[in-house]
């Protein structure tokens, strides 16, 4: 229901771990704005059938390859972020790739 009213109003689309073969959740990908930035994360790339596109020539759509925790373990780290305060709240295939990352830095 609040798709159709928050949709419209979307600048970044976040896909994260999916094959985007069931409906309707699918269809976010093709029901946000043309200006809408979409990023897939995910073992290999999906939905080229629903219009994502990838490689050099994509401007809206960005794949990031790699398993979901690994990914957005990387980024908290690019953008900044401290992950102690939620360690002991994370899955424990989580705690130890943040103890790998610190024991690297």
């Amino acid at each position: 229901e609040l798709s159709a009213q928050d949709l419209p109003a979307t600048d970044l689309l976040i896909v994260v771990g999916t094959s985007l073969l069931v409906g309707p959740a699918n269809s976010l990908v093709y029901s946000v704005p043309q200006s809408t930035r979409r990023v897939v994360i995910n073992n290999e790339p999906v939905g080229e059938e629903l219009g994502i596109e990838y490689g050099p020539e994509a401007e809206r759509d960005y794949f990031a390859q790699g398993k979901c925790d690994d990914v957005f373990l990387e980024l908290i780290y690019e953008l900044g972020w401290s992950v102690d305060y939620i360690m002991d709240d994370l899955p424990e295939y989580s705690q130890n790739l943040i103890r790998l990352k610190k024991g690297k830095n």
